[in-house]
């Protein structure tokens, strides 16, 4: 069993940074999420955009209540996942520059702009209830 492991160990030490390609970036979010297409694909590519940032926010909200993440964002309750998308929508519109990197810290960042955490005394991220 160690000598499968550190075969695979090594066997991915090799491999160069440059090979693994993120899933989602933001030219592929922005076509997603602005509907672009025929009928079935606009249908099917706003339900993509809408699974996305909501996953997103999911991960985010279980990883900040397992303890492995201080919140990066603190989305107000209110806040529908149609206007999560228009604020994604717009940032990535205003700054294509950006739009080769992946969409998760696109998202994010956009996010935590939107609704930042609050900070403790301490300097540690947290949401007020």
């Amino acid at each position: 069993m160690k000598k499968l492991l550190t075969a695979a160990l090594l066997t991915a030490a090799l491999i160069p940074a440059a090979s693994f390609a993120f899933f989602k970036t933001g030219n592929t979010l922005l076509a997603e999420c602005t509907n672009k297409g025929t009928e079935i694909v606009d249908f099917m590519d706003k339900s993509s955009c809408n699974a996305y940032i909501m996953g997103f926010e999911d991960t985010h909200k279980a990883s900040v209540l397992s303890g492995l993440l201080k919140p990066l964002f603190c989305s107000p309750g209110g806040a529908t996942v149609k206007q999560r998308i228009k604020i994604v929508v717009k940032y990535l519109n205003e700054n294509p520059e950006g739009l080769h990197y992946p969409a998760s810290a696109l998202v994010s960042n956009v996010l935590n702009e939107a609704f930042p955490p609050s900070f403790k005394a301490d300097g540690t991220r947290y949401c007020p209830e």
